[in-house]
């Protein structure tokens, strides 16, 4: 079984969305992929409120084919998914899309993972965490990308808060 989830919002004017060529608001479009029922629909729920596009889906490869039909601004992927973890989704999509923002999220901390996390992924949160913390995270890396800076672990925000240190 495969949890889709698709929930739109209508965020005229807010600081997450921009103006297009021709006038109209878009919103940012983020894709979730959890495989925990529970907290993707309260991620989702969240995400939607902030007034994002948020799409669901609860394993890696969903979560490609997802990637090759839309264009999303930012991937959040869990460690542990069935099949491919999160980090290969994430090492598998910044190979393919160097510019696509991510966040991993995990149950599992670990020096290992912050690591491998540092490589592949723009912000890191260990579970349990704030949700006020996971939007602080999900603020900042699209903001990062409104101002050019593409490079994972590039944010320069310390752990505590959610966010991989500078790299170097």
């Amino acid at each position: 079984m495969h949890l889709y989830l698709s929930c739109y919002s209508n965020t005229v004017g807010r600081r997450d969305s921009w103006i297009a060529r021709d006038g109209r608001m878009v919103q940012k479009r983020i894709l979730l992929v959890e495989d925990n029922l529970h907290v993707a629909q309260g991620l989702n729920r969240l995400l939607v409120l902030l007034g994002y596009r948020v799409e669901c889906c609860d394993s890696s490869e969903v979560a490609l084919a997802k990637l090759k039909e839309t264009p999303f601004d930012l991937v959040i992927s869990d460690l542990r998914l069935p099949g491919m973890s999160g980090l290969d989704l994430l090492e598998r999509v910044r190979c393919a899309q160097p510019a696509m923002q991510s966040i991993l999220i995990t149950a599992f901390h670990s020096p290992e993972v912050q690591s491998q996390a540092r490589r592949w992924a723009n912000a890191y949160l260990s579970k349990p965490f704030e949700m006020q913390q996971f939007a602080q995270a999900v603020e900042q890396v699209l903001q990062a990308t409104s101002d050019g800076d593409h490079k994972p672990g590039a944010n320069g925000i310390s752990n505590a808060e959610g966010m991989l240190p500078e790299n170097g």
